[in-house]
């Protein structure tokens, strides 16, 4: 069977309703020179297997691997292993492309010469809220301390060494690329020679199946390359199918969440921005001051009034847990990389 041009990665686990209905999009492509990878990543113990065989029994276009590794990345990193397609595009689950000519554009978009390595694609919810919109607060608005307050209002798709990640891509133009210096692992598409090179996702990262700033590591390795990384507003036919996730802390819902975020936040801070001589002086400015959703004290009193109260049943607090995994985060980065990039 010749090679296609794309190679769809998709995760999931126990999500077999959702799961149907992206296949299904993927299947009405007008773009049909692809193959569709699902990573089940438990396995599922629903009808995730059948769902995904009722295509790859019809098309030999998709297949359905099952694993015992747990965490979406790994499940990512096994698909992408096993992609032929010199274009790997990532999605989750629970993402549809509306627009039958998504893919099309998609792999078109690498097709210019100006050796784009990752590209992230912007995504709309059901209700119609694109995050592609050019809604940004009013220009000279924004002052310092704001940011530090919520780093939301940090540029969109910019990294600082001190702990602020643009993640609000809504405030982005709509209609074309942005350079960026890092996106979102739900819809994202990168070279296979790019990810063969960088290593896949980082997967030191997992744990208990979270693997927080994977993604935003890979898309660091990708420009150390000599690649580019950019952020789509272009593409308007990718919709989550589920109700827009509650964002900051309340994600996750429970105390191992706040932990593994808040370690795994300050691990990548580290290993990609700090010398082992200067990494107490990151860590006293993030247990201080922090970012949106792994705040320090300074942020979380100000700006995260309403988990103030909080307890988990072991009797912890969001901010406890946040700053327990800030310290891991720190003394992991001490106990070497070659051990971390074991996963250990």
């Amino acid at each position: 069977m010749p090679e296609p041009a794309i190679s769809i990665v998709i995760p999931t686990f126990n999500r077999a309703e959702v799961l149907f209905e992206a296949l299904k999009a993927v299947a009405a492509q007008g773009f049909k020179d692809f193959e569709c990878i699902t990573v089940d990543n438990g396995p599922s113990t629903d009808a995730t297997g059948e769902a995904a065989g009722e295509f790859s029994e019809k098309d030999p276009r998709f297949i359905y691997l099952r694993t015992h590794e747990k965490g979406d990345f790994k499940a990512r990193n096994i698909g992408c292993g096993r992609a032929r397609a010199d274009l790997i595009l990532t999605i989750d689950d629970d993402w549809i492309m509306t627009d039958t000519g998504t893919l099309e554009h998609i792999v078109r978009s690498f097709e210019t010469g100006d050796r784009l390595g990752g590209l992230g694609i912007s995504e709309y919810y059901p209700d119609g809220r694109a995050k592609g919109r050019a809604e940004s607060p009013a220009k000279g608005s924004i002052n310092w301390l704001d940011r530090i307050r919520e780093t939301g209002f940090y540029y969109p798709g910019m990294i600082s060494r001190w702990g602020l990640i643009g993640n609000k891509f809504h405030y982005l133009e709509i209609g074309r690329k942005h350079m960026v210096h890092h996106v979102r692992s739900s819809a994202f598409a990168f070279r296979k020679q790019v990810f063969e090179m960088a290593g896949g996702f980082p997967p030191c990262y997992s744990i208990d199946g979270n693997a927080y700033r994977a993604e935003t590591e890979f898309c660091l390795r990708i420009a150390s390359l000599g690649w580019k990384v950019a952020f789509t507003t272009e593409v308007q036919g990718l919709h989550k199918v589920l109700p827009k996730q509650a964002g900051s802390f309340s994600r996750g819902g429970d105390a191992r969440y706040f932990y593994v975020t808040g370690r795994n936040n300050t691990l990548f801070f580290l290993r990609n921005y700090w010398s082992r001589a200067a990494s107490p002086l990151f860590l006293a400015w993030d247990m201080l001051v922090g970012n949106s959703t792994q705040p320090g004290f300074l942020r979380f009193f100000s700006t995260h009034k309403h988990l103030r109260g909080v307890r988990f049943p072991d009797g912890s607090s969001p901010l406890g847990k946040s700053m327990k995994g800030k310290w891991q985060g720190f003394i992991d980065y001490h106990r070497g990389l070659h051990r971390m990039e074991a996963g250990k």
